[in-house]
């Protein structure tokens, strides 16, 4: 007998640090876009 599983993980959290809702950008967009090159210098929880 054979089982297959799929699983989708997803992962939020919130950081206060990355808080920008009382800044002028935060009245023209809900999110920010960075350069790819940034991605190295941008912390994710270990999971």
């Amino acid at each position: 007998m054979d089982y297959n599983t799929d699983l989708i993980f997803r992962q939020s959290w919130y950081d206060p640090r990355l808080n920008y809702s009382g800044t002028e950008w935060a009245k023209r967009s809900p999110e920010i876009t960075l350069h790819y090159s940034l991605i190295d210098r941008i912390w994710v929880p270990d999971s």
